[in-house]
């Protein structure tokens, strides 16, 4: 009887649960897996560690270093302001704004004056003679080195002694042969007028007296002898200064005289140089 009793009881064993049941360690199943996850957790947290201790900072090393940059650089000095109450600046200041502004105020206007066309013929001169083909008759050079020294001024005096100048160009014009005067005579005049030119800009009345002797060269007849075409140019020339210039003027002198009185104020677009 006693045998049977303590024999181990196999069907006992089989009805114990798998997992319930302890483990060769003495530890349970639970316990284990515990283990396992706190020991995952752990390597994590030194992957981590190791990854940061590779790059420290992290996205603050580039402020860092312009931060460096920043302090390395030397501070730059700023300009002294003057401070309103400095009393002897501010003489000095008002003292020296008149000199600097008054010359670049007459330097606008002086280039805004040579803008003009009507004003052209104040601008300074270029090289006398400069580039001008074709014979150039003495009394032209004379002519143009008066007017390139401001020798003859004022409008009317030089339109008179340029009209006076192409007359003795005219006197000793000779026509060549094969060719009659009002057709050739205007191939010698043209270098004559560009030689004043050259010396002084064309004024606007010289402007009109040359294009008034080119229409009366144009009107003489080609049938009429070179004498009498040059006698012809001397009387229509000599009639264009008495009418056009100097009639001209003592009308317009005796008209504007009955028009102004005492107290009127006149406008003037130009002036005597």
């Amino acid at each position: 009887m006693s045998s049977q009793n303590n024999s181990p009881n196999p069907a006992a064993k089989k009805d114990l649960p798998a997992g319930d049941g302890p483990s060769k360690e003495g530890k349970s199943k639970a316990q284990i897996r515990a283990e396992n996850r706190e020991r995952q957790d752990k390597q994590r947290a030194a992957k981590a560690a190791s990854t940061t201790n590779k790059n420290p900072g992290g996205g603050n090393a580039e402020a860092g270093s312009n931060k460096k940059v920043t302090e390395s650089k030397p501070k730059q000095k700023q300009p002294a302001v003057q401070r309103p109450d400095d009393s002897s600046g501010r003489r000095g200041a008002t003292a020296q704004a008149p000199a600097t502004e008054a010359p670049s105020m007459a330097a606008d206007v002086e280039d805004k004056i040579r803008d003009l066309r009507i004003f052209s013929h104040f601008g300074a001169r270029g090289h006398l003679g400069q580039k001008i083909k074709g014979e150039i008759h003495p009394s032209i050079v004379r002519l143009g080195l008066l007017f390139a020294e401001y020798k003859i001024t004022g409008a009317n005096a030089r339109c008179i002694s340029a009209l006076t100048a192409f007359k003795s160009v005219i006197a000793d014009y000779v026509t060549p042969s094969n060719n009659t005067l009002s057709r050739h005579i205007m191939t010698y005049l043209s270098p004559q007028i560009s030689y004043l030119t050259s010396a002084r800009p064309m004024s606007v009345s010289l402007g009109n007296a040359i294009r008034s002797l080119k229409l009366q060269i144009s009107q003489i007849d080609i049938d009429l002898p070179e004498h009498a075409a040059k006698t012809e140019l001397y009387a229509r020339i000599d009639q264009y200064m008495q009418e056009r210039i100097l009639a001209a003027d003592v009308a317009i002198s005796t008209f504007g005289l009955a028009k102004i009185h005492d107290g009127d104020v006149v406008l003037t677009y130009a002036k005597w140089v």
